[in-house]
C-alpha cells in the first residue's frame, strides 16, 4: 500500500485505516473521555489521545512517532529515497468552532513564550510594539528556522516541501474531521501586522499581535497568555 500522506494527502483506504485504529480506543483504554448522562445513568464515551494520534500516525503509514517536544511528531520515510516527510499533529476539540466559521481551522504553531520573546526583543527591541510588521516577520522566521534545523536536531534528512500539518478536530458527541495543511509559511510581508488596543483602560500595552490579510485574521501571537502562535 502506497504511503502517501505527505503533502499528496493520504488515500481512501490509508484514511479508513486511521478512522479504524482511533476507534481502537473508544473500549476504554483512550486517555480522554466525555461523560455522557442519560435516563438510565451516565458513562464515559472514550476516545484516543493526543500522543496516541501521534502513535497511530506512525503505525498506519509506516513512521516512527518520537514522542517528545519536537517540530515534528511523525517522521515517514519518502518511497525509493533516503529522506522523510515530518508530520506536526494536532488534536483540539474545536470542530463544532470550525464548522460555524465557515471551516475555518487554527493551528497552534508552538506556545513557546520565552523563546518567542526573548527573539523579539533581541532583534526588534524593548519597545517592539511600536513595530508590529517587523515581530510578525521575527516570529515566522524564527518557526522557519526551527523547519530548517530538523534535520540537524534530529537525524532525520528531512523534505520539508513533503511535510504538513494534521489536525484532528472532534466534538463533545465525538464527531471527528481531519485536516491537513501543507508546512511551509507565508511570507509575513503579505500580511498587515497590528497590536490591538487592549480591552482594559487599565492596561497600557496589547497582550496580542495580530497579522490580517484582507481583513481576515490569519496569525495571532499572544504575548502572555500562554504565549501561543495561532495560524488560521
Amino acid at each position: 500500500m502506497p504511503l502517501t500522506l505527505s503533502s499528496k494527502g493520504p488515500s481512501a483506504s490509508e484514511l479508513e485505516r486511521l478512522r479504524l485504529a482511533l476507534s481502537v480506543f473508544q473500549d476504554g483504554s483512550g486517555w480522554e473521555s466525555i461523560k455522557k448522562t442519560k435516563k438510565q445513568g451516565s458513562e464515559r464515551i472514550y476516545y484516543a489521545g493526543y500522543r496516541q494520534f501521534e502513535r497511530i500516525v506512525a503505525d498506519v503509514f509506516g513512521g516512527v512517532a518520537p514522542e517528545n517536544k519536537g517540530v515534528f511528531d511523525v517522521f515517514v520515510p519518502l518511497s525509493g529515497t533516503d529522506m522523510h516527510f515530518g508530520v506536526s499533529c494536532k488534536m483540539r476539540g474545536e470542530l463544532n468552532n470550525a464548522l460555524k466559521d465557515n471551516g475555518t481551522v487554527y493551528i497552534e504553531m508552538s506556545n513557546a513564550a520565552g523563546k518567542f520573546m526573548d527573539k523579539v526583543k533581541q532583534e526588534v527591541g524593548k519597545n517592539f510594539q511600536k513595530y508590529p510588521n517587523d515581530v510578525g516577520q521575527t516570529l515566522l522566521s524564527l518557526i522557519s528556522g526551527w523547519h530548517n534545523n530538523v534535520a540537524k536536531n534530529t537525524g532525520y534528512k528531512i523534505n520539508l516541501a513533503e511535510s504538513s500539518f494534521l489536525v484532528l478536530l472532534y466534538t463533545k458527541q465525538l464527531t471527528f474531521r481531519l485536516y491537513q495543511y501543507e508546512l511551509p509559511l507565508p511570507e509575513a510581508t503579505n500580511f498587515t501586522w497590528t497590536f490591538p488596543q487592549p480591552k482594559s483602560k487599565l492596561t497600557k500595552d496589547s497582550r496580542r499581535l495580530v497579522g490580517y490579510h484582507k481583513d481576515k485574521v490569519v496569525f495571532e501571537w499572544y504575548l502572555y497568555s500562554g504565549g501561543q502562535l495561532k495560524y488560521y
